[in-house]
Formats: C-alpha cells, sequence, structure tokens
C-alpha cells in the first residue's frame, strides 16, 4: 500500500501537521475515515483511506498556503498549488487618519493572518488623502486608493498605489482631472491569459470622457509586470456614474479567459431615472457580452457588485448586485439581486426586513461553508438596528439557495457595522465596523464562518475609521 508522507505545517497554535492536501471531497463514500480531528482553534484533520487506489490521505482544512503530494519513496506525486488569501497578511484602512502629512491624510495597517500581529504600517502623502478609502487584494499584491490626493492632474483626481503582500510599494498611477481615482479598486482575475491577476480601478464621477459630467470611466492593469494598462471604458450617458462597482465573475461565456461586470447606478433605464444597469464584458477583448438593469428609479442598483461563486450549480460563477436603498417590503430595506453568470438571468432576489438598513451595502462570497457542494456568501446592512443598538450593523450569511445560515450582530450602537467585508478564504472573512466605540475608534473582527465565531479582534485609533475596507 503506498502511504502519502509530506512536507511541515504549523497551525496558528503552533501544532504541527504533516501531509495535506484540499479539503476532503464532499461525498466520502469512497473513503473510509480513519480519524478525524478538530483542535482548539477550530481547525480541523482528515485522515482518509481511499478505497480505490488503497492510499492513506491526510487532508487539512486549516492555513495552508501551498501542498505537495509525496509517495512513500519521496518521489513528488502532486504539484504544488497556492491557495488564494490563506495565509499572509491582512490590509485595514483607515482613511481619516491624522498622521504627519496631515489630516485626513490616511493610514493602512497590516497585520498578520496567522498571528495577528501589526507587521507594517503605510501612511497617506498629504492632508485630506484619504489613503486607505478602499483597499484590494489581485493575486499576491495589494492596491491602495487616495481617492482625494491631488496629483498632476488636478484637484481630487486620486491615486493608486501598489504593494506587495508586506507593504513594499511596487508603484503609483495618477488619476485623471477631479475623478477620484482609487475610489473603487478590485482584482478581477486574470482577464489578459498571462497568468497573472488584473486590477480594475473605477472613477465614476469623471466627467471628461466623450459623453458628459459624471459619466464614469473603468481602467483595468495588468498584474504582471510594470503594471500596464489593458482596457479602458467609458460611462455611455451622462450621470451614469459607470464604474462605481465591479468583479471579476470569472470565465462566463466559456474561451478560458475572465470575464468582468461592472456597474452604472446612474443609468437611466426602462425602469426609470437612475434605474441603474450592470455591464458583463469579455475579458479578452472588453466586448459587451450582456446587461441587466434595476427594477425602480434611485434604488442605487449596482452600488455593490460581486462573484458569490457557482451558487446554481452549473459549472459558471454568478453574481450578486446590490441595491442598498432599494423600497422593497419596506422603505430603503435593501435589495440583493443574484444573477446567473452564463446567461444573466435572474436567479433570485434578497429582501431587507427593517426600514433604512441598506441591505446590501457589502457582498462577498465566502465559499462553501456548510459543505454541502453549493457556493454561499454574505450580506452586510451597516444601519441595522439590532442587540447592540440603532445602527449597530449586521451581517448575514446565506446558502447559495438564498437561504439564511448565520448572523452575525454589531456590538453597539452606531457601529456601522458590515461597512466593509471581504472574504479571506474559503472559511474566514473580515467585517469592519469604522464607527466602533463612537467616535470612531474603529473595529475590524475575523470571523471563522464554520463556526461563526471570532479567530482575531483588532482595533483601531480615535477618529480614524479604521476597518473602512479591508482585504
Amino acid at each position: 500500500m503506498k502511504v502519502l508522507t509530506s512536507v511541515a505545517f504549523a497551525s496558528s497554535e503552533g501544532r504541527l501537521y504533516l501531509i495535506f492536501i484540499p479539503p476532503p471531497p464532499q461525498d466520502l463514500s469512497e473513503y473510509k475515515v480513519l480519524n478525524r480531528l478538530t483542535d482548539s482553534t477550530g481547525i480541523e484533520v482528515f485522515i482518509l483511506f481511499d478505497k480505490k487506489t488503497s492510499v492513506i490521505l491526510v487532508s487539512v482544512l486549516a492555513f495552508a498556503i501551498m501542498y505537495s503530494v509525496f509517495d512513500s519513496e519521496g518521489g513528488v506525486t502532486g504539484k504544488q498549488i497556492a491557495f488564494p488569501a490563506t495565509a499572509g497578511n491582512v490590509f485595514i484602512g483607515a482613511d481619516r487618519y491624522n498622521g504627519s502629512a496631515g489630516p485626513d491624510s490616511g493610514r493602512v495597517y497590516i497585520y498578520s493572518y496567522v498571528s495577528g500581529i501589526l507587521q507594517n504600517n503605510l501612511y497617506g502623502e498629504n492632508a485630506g488623502d484619504r489613503f486607505g478609502a478602499s483597499i484590494a487584494k489581485f493575486g499576491n499584491k495589494y492596491a491602495v486608493g487616495a481617492p482625494y490626493h491631488d496629483g498632476p492632474n488636478g484637484v481630487n483626481a486620486g491615486k493608486l498605489y501598489i504593494y506587495t503582500a508586506d507593504g513594499q510599494l511596487l508603484t503609483t498611477i495618477d488619476g485623471l482631472v477631479a475623478s477620484y481615482f482609487g475610489a473603487s479598486i478590485a482584482g478581477i482575475g486574470d482577464v489578459n491569459g498571462d497568468g497573472f491577476e488584473d486590477l480594475a480601478v473605477g472613477s465614476n464621477l469623471y466627467d471628461a470622457g466623450p459623453n458628459g459630467v459624471n459619466a464614469g470611466i473603468l481602467k483595468i492593469y495588468s498584474g504582471r509586470g510594470t503594471f500596464p494598462e489593458i482596457f479602458s471604458l467609458d460611462g455611455g450617458n451622462t450621470g451614469d456614474q459607470f464604474g462605481y462597482a465591479f468583479a471579476g465573475i470569472g470565465d462566463v461565456n466559456g474561451d478560458g479567459v475572465a470575464d468582468f461586470s461592472v456597474s452604472a447606478p446612474g443609468d437611466d433605464g426602462p425602469n426609470g431615472t437612475n434605474a441603474g444597469r450592470v455591464y458583463m464584458y469579455n475579458g479578452v477583448n472588453a466586448n459587451l457580452i450582456y446587461s441587466v438593469g434595476g427594477d425602480a428609479p434611485n434604488e442605487m442598483y449596482g452600488a455593490v457588485v460581486e462573484n458569490v461563486g457557482d451558487i446554481d450549480s452549473d459549472g459558471v460563477e454568478d453574481f450578486s448586485v446590490s441595491a442598498p436603498l432599494s423600497n422593497g417590503p419596506c422603505s430603503v430595506c435593501g435589495e440583493v439581486y443574484l444573477y446567473s453568470g452564463l446567461t444573466g438571468n435572474l436567479l433570485y432576489k434578497l429582501f431587507g426586513q427593517q426600514i433604512g438598513a441598506g441591505f446590501g451595502y457589502a457582498v462577498a462570497g465566502i465559499g462553501d461553508v456548510n459543505r454541502n457542494g453549493v457556493e454561499d456568501f454574505a450580506v452586510s446592512e451597516k444601519h441595522w438596528d439590532g442587540p447592540g443598538g440603532f445602527d449597530a450593523g449586521r451581517v448575514s450569511i446565506y446558502d447559495g439557495s438564498g437561504t439564511s445560515l448565520n448572523i452575525l450582530d454589531g456590538e453597539a450602537t452606531s457601529d456601522w457595522y458590515g461597512w466593509s467585508l471581504s472574504a479571506l478564504d474559503d472559511h474566514h472573512i473580515v467585517i469592519g465596523a469604522p464607527l466602533y466605540d463612537n467616535p470612531s475608534l474603529g473595529k475590524v473582527y475575523m470571523i471563522d464562518t464554520r463556526t461563526m465565531l471570532g479567530r482575531r479582534v483588532w482595533v483601531g485609533d480615535m477618529n480614524t475609521f479604521f476597518g473602512v475596507a479591508v482585504a
């Protein structure tokens, strides 16, 4: 019988595990579970016997960076594969931080994902830059926005900074005149097929383009080398605010290249003024694949666009669109639309249930947390009045079918828990509450979505909006 041996791996509490592979199959009928262990940090270890191949497997659902599979003679039988964001650092923005550069210059705190210890600090260049207002991870790099930076192209042109995971500056990109460049940023997958995840930057208030005031613009940069521009897309009409939100949705048209969606919440569609629209583009050439639109005027349809994974089990990743000002069951309850990535057809909607709560303020795909074979997702309502008080905030965890799995409530009045929300891996999310301990001390929580228990808590400095952005 062949036995797999392994590289060494240390858990967050210092315990060593050997041999590990990706999480075990959902169907364990072809395996004999020899043992299943859970340590005090919630890390699970499965020891499985494969009845078909007579191989013993050890699976660790944990902070694995990569794995190698070896046979008993030491020969490699499996590839090394990197797991996205399962180890490394967490970037937390505090865009109102008053640093040596002046008021609201901004700051980004870099914490260790595993130990929780502060690793580095990044600071805004000038007063009023609001450095750290947006943060995005793309590949093994991080982008930080300073949308109010006054650069060579004028007042509030904005500026983008690109860093390594430990905070070493790689490059900067200056925005266009009065465009608030860097207010919205996101990794969108490898759209140019060079093996590196690419970065999108939106300027939804850009008005120097061909289509008028606040038409908006989206720029996409390669994640490789010197980060050259790949595409530049203009909003179609005055006031569209194209580029307000966007996301990589995987390969929806089957050409082997990642595609992406972009919102224009100010688009005047068939359902009224500012009904909003979201466009799906081909990653190869930025040609339009399809578009979807909001149901009613002025609901901020497209405030958030998010890849939620394959929730309809057709092999193609799907996406959500938020309308946090939607007047569904009640005034400004908020609404989230779930769409098929393959066809653009509406799968279902979720509605907020409290007046003014703004359901859908942030959304994150979080992997299959209940292990039923379908991807799950989280939705925030930063103005939810819950057990903690008025505007304490809330984050709800949903199964891919739209069934509620769990609810996480903010601690206290005016915390705005759920202002920011980001998935670190398939079972950890970070949630920002920038007004925690009002005024604005700020707090960020790292939650294990399998147990709904907190693994890390970080608290910021007074009046800095610590947690306004997380990645």
